[in-house]
């Protein structure tokens, strides 16, 4: 508690031996307007310890306690020191982190009282933005402890709309994420100071993914009775699921719309591209044209031109580079370039096999030399650089199996250019239908195409 009295910290600092310019600018004290000296900021409110990941107290908020409290706002905080930047800290980590981490899943609530009543009912493993809107360095912050954030959120509208902001920068910054909706009227202190923590945990477990949360804020406002406004609620799932960097993920997601709402799963991909692209970075910005003449040109970092490519095909000319024989010798047998997407990929892969069958082995150092295309080196370089990525069970002492790594990656390739298949039957199925002819084959086609997808399973899962 902060006394309610214009010098009170002021004079306990100055018995403490405190220098003014400190107080000064830790925004504890102000100077008065007509220069006769100086005031405690924080006077007769609840004070709230503001503590860095490290433990040190960096910051104060303030909760009014008195009806005749001059200052607006039932919450006051410190303002941004050297040492305090509110979109870089969240309260209550240093206190919560183990709990986040063990539970790898982390709980953010709004408030000072929802992160403490929370806590003490033994729902540990919560933070809380104190009040201000989520930012990329707060997501980054969870994202050393946990793998997933989930969202309590009030019912209200300015509630919603803050959460569908912090789904979209928590799904950029590579986090998993889910949301909780409390009853209209309550935030978690409330809630569970009424209810007590078992029916907490109940509304936890039925979190909902942020395509349910998307798709419950558009059904509130009456979007789906329209087709415009079905439309406007699928892009902007489609826009937030684009907003994630791992495409296999992307493509989970995709196929759980497509069937959600009864849609190609084509057209979803084409939608999302737009926005995928829209989200690259252009080789040449606008900033590379105003650097001064006679400087050196900045170098572009390795990992920009191949942060697009999909998984299976990175993992797959990482193997081709680093020459594993036996894994080559696989790769050769089954793979068909034309499952290749990403043209680049396509490119490279098959001047390296070119290399390999001239030569009987790949030197990745003179390939690279022998590479004119900047961006198509760059790739090789930042591929070579990577860890494999469909190999997410290997550990850093364990040696991944290059065999394992191309049968891994040939799977994936082979279960997308069947659904894409099954897709086209699907189209040509439902254009037969609305003709009159015989739907049959297409049926039998179908059925083929569920039988190659069930023999793939296994595969995909060893």
């Amino acid at each position: 508690y902060s006394l309610n009295a214009w010098d009170g910290l002021l004079v306990a600092a100055q018995l403490e031996g405190i220098p003014l310019d400190h107080l000064l600018k830790a925004g504890l004290i102000r100077a008065r307007e007509d220069g006769s000296g100086h005031y405690d900021y924080f006077r007769g409110r609840a004070m709230f310890p503001i503590i860095s990941v490290t433990g040190r107290v960096i910051a104060f908020g303030a909760r009014r306690m008195r009806e005749d409290d001059p200052i607006q706002g039932k919450y006051i905080n410190s303002p941004e020191t050297a040492v305090y930047s509110k979109s870089r800290v969240l309260y209550g980590l240093f206190q919560s982190r183990e709990a986040v981490r063990s539970e790898n899943n982390a709980l953010m609530v709004e408030g000072y009282a929802d992160l403490i009543s929370l806590f003490q009912a033994g729902v540990q493993n919560v933070v809380a933005s104190s009040g201000t809107a989520l930012t990329p360095d707060q997501v980054r912050l969870v994202g050393r402890y946990a793998r997933t954030l989930t969202l309590v959120y009030d019912a209200d509208s300015a509630g919603s709309q803050a959460t569908l902001r912090g789904v979209d920068i928590a799904l950029e910054q590579g986090l998993d994420v889910k949301v909780v909706a409390l009853p209209k009227g309550e935030d978690p202190d409330s809630y569970v100071r009424k209810r007590g923590a078992k029916e907490f945990r109940t509304l936890l477990a039925e979190a909902v993914s942020f395509i349910d949360f998307k798709a419950q804020q558009f059904l509130q406002q009456g979007s789906f009775a329209t087709a415009e406004g079905k439309t406007e609620a699928v892009r902007s799932i489609v826009q937030s699921i684009a907003k994630i960097g791992d495409e296999l993920k992307r493509n989970f997601f995709v196929k759980e719309v497509a069937e959600k709402y009864g849609l190609y799963e084509s057209v979803l991909h084409r939608e999302m591209e737009r926005w995928v692209k829209d989200r690259r970075p252009s080789p040449r910005s606008p900033g590379s044209q105003s650097r001064p003449s006679g400087s050196p040109a900045p170098r572009q970092s390795p990992a920009t031109p191949a942060r697009d490519i999909p998984a299976p095909e990175r993992d797959l000319l990482k193997v081709l580079l680093e020459n594993h024989v036996e894994a080559i010798h696989l790769l050769e047998e089954h793979l068909s370039l034309e499952e290749i997407t990403d043209l680049r990929v396509r490119a490279l892969l098959e001047r390296a096999l070119q290399q390999w069958h001239a030569k009987g082995s790949l030197d990745a150092g003179t390939f690279i030399d022998e590479i004119e295309d900047e961006e198509l080196k760059g790739i090789v370089t930042d591929v070579m650089m990577s860890r494999y990525e469909l190999s997410g069970g290997w550990t850093e002492i364990e040696e991944p199996d290059p065999a394992e790594i191309v049968q891994s990656a040939l799977t994936v390739l082979r279960r997308q250019s069947v659904q894409k298949q099954m897709e086209q039957n699907q189209r040509l199925l439902r254009e037969a239908a609305s003709r009159g002819e015989d739907p049959m084959p297409y049926v039998q086609r179908h059925q083929e195409f569920l039988k190659m997808m069930k023999d793939l399973e296994p595969r995909a899962q060893n």
